[in-house]
C-alpha cells in the first residue's frame, strides 16, 4: 500500500512538473521584444503664418513662411515589447545639423491698407539651415489575428519633435507701402520694388515643438514567411505646436511666440515592407507621408527672448508641415 502511494506521488509529481514545464513555455511563448536602429531622411516643409484683420475686420494671411527641411537626415532606434496581441514601443531619432534648402518669406503688406489680400508686396529667400532637432514617440497597439497570412493593429500614439532652424544671407524684393513711402504697396515682382542682394537682409531664428496625438490602423499582409508588408493610415484626434520666430533687427530683435492647438488636423499615411532573413532578424524599409492643414493659435511679442511677453490681439498665428520620411533599419526579435 506504501509502494503504490509512493508510485501515485510520483506520477503526480512528474505530472505536475510537466505540466509547469509546459505552461512556463507557452507563457514564455507569449512575449515578444524587438529592437531596431535606424537610418533615415525626412523631405518637406514646415509652414508659419500671421493673420490679420484686413479694413473689413476678417482676418487674412498677412505673412507665411516656409521652412525647407530638404533634406534632413536622422538616425535613431526603437524597442518593441508585448505579450500576446498587445504591444507598446518607443522610438527616439536625433537629426544631423546642416543646410537644409531655403527659406521663403512672403508678406501681403497692403491688408490693413485697401483690404487687398492677394498682391504679394514682400517675397525674399534665405539660406536654410538645421542646427538642432530630433524625435521621439511611444505607441500601444492590438493585433487582430484573422488568419495566418492576414492580421489587423488597432494603434494609438503620440510623437514630439523638436526643431530648431536658422535663415541667414537673405536676398529679395519689398514693394510696401512703407519702405516706398507710398499710400498703397506694389507686387513685389513689379518696377516699383527695392530689391536687397544675398546678406543685406536681416536674419530669423525659428524653433518648434510639435506633439501630435494619433490613432489609428494598420493592415499586416505576410504573404509567405520571408516578407510582411504594412500599410497605415492614422489621423490626430489633438495637435499642439509652439514655436519662438526671432527676427534680428538693427540693434534690437523681435522675437514672437505662437501657440497653436488643433483637433483632427493632422494626417499620417505609412507603408513598410520587411525581409525576414531569420525567424530572429529582418531588414525593414519605412515610407511615410505625414501633413496637416492649418493650425491656428495666439501670437505674443518681446523685445527679449526671456521675456516679458505681450499676447498681440489683433493677430493669429498659424503653423503646419507637410513632409515624408524613408527609413532604413535591421529588427532584431530575440526567441525566448
Amino acid at each position: 500500500m506504501y509502494e503504490l502511494k509512493t508510485t501515485l506521488v510520483k506520477k503526480l509529481l512528474i505530472l505536475s512538473a510537466a505540466f509547469t514545464f509546459s505552461a512556463v513555455s507557452a507563457s514564455a511563448g507569449d512575449w515578444h521584444f524587438s529592437a531596431e536602429p535606424l537610418f533615415g531622411v525626412r523631405y518637406g516643409t514646415l509652414g508659419e503664418y500671421v493673420y490679420t484683420p484686413d479694413t473689413s475686420g476678417s482676418y487674412q494671411k498677412l505673412s507665411e513662411l516656409d521652412w525647407d527641411m530638404k533634406p534632413v537626415w536622422y538616425y535613431g532606434g526603437k524597442a518593441s515589447f508585448g505579450w500576446r496581441g498587445i504591444s507598446l514601443s518607443g522610438y527616439a531619432a536625433g537629426s544631423i545639423p546642416g543646410r537644409t534648402g531655403s527659406m521663403y518669406d512672403s508678406d501681403w503688406q497692403n491688408i490693413t491698407i485697401n483690404g487687398d489680400a492677394d498682391t504679394k508686396t514682400n517675397y525674399s529667400i534665405s539660406e536654410n539651415t538645421l542646427t538642432s532637432s530630433y524625435k521621439l514617440g511611444a505607441d500601444v497597439s492590438y493585433t487582430f489575428y484573422l488568419d495566418k497570412y492576414v492580421s489587423v493593429q488597432a494603434i494609438a500614439a503620440v510623437d514630439y519633435m523638436y526643431t530648431k532652424m536658422e535663415a541667414r544671407n537673405g536676398y529679395g524684393w519689398y514693394a510696401d507701402a512703407a519702405r516706398l513711402g507710398t499710400s498703397v504697396g506694389y507686387s513685389y515682382d513689379s518696377d516699383n520694388a527695392i530689391y536687397f542682394s544675398s546678406g543685406e537682409l536681416r536674419g530669423v531664428d525659428y524653433t518648434r515643438e510639435d506633439m501630435l496625438t494619433w490613432i489609428g490602423v494598420t493592415n499586416i499582409i505576410t504573404p509567405f514567411r520571408q516578407f510582411t508588408g504594412t500599410l497605415s493610415f492614422f489621423v490626430s484626434p489633438y495637435a499642439y505646436i509652439q514655436s519662438i520666430d526671432c527676427h534680428y533687427g538693427n540693434g534690437s530683435n523681435n522675437y514672437y511666440i505662437d501657440i497653436m492647438s488643433g483637433f483632427c488636423s493632422a494626417y499620417k499615411f505609412e507603408t513598410a515592407g520587411a525581409y525576414n532573413f531569420t525567424k530572429n532578424f529582418s531588414l525593414r524599409l519605412t515610407v511615410s507621408w505625414i501633413f496637416s492643414g492649418i493650425i491656428k493659435g495666439e501670437d505674443y511679442y518681446s523685445t527679449s527672448q526671456s521675456g516679458p511677453w505681450t499676447k498681440v490681439s489683433d493677430v493669429r498665428s498659424g503653423a503646419d508641415f507637410n513632409y515624408g520620411e524613408a527609413s532604413i533599419s535591421v529588427r532584431y526579435n530575440p526567441s525566448f
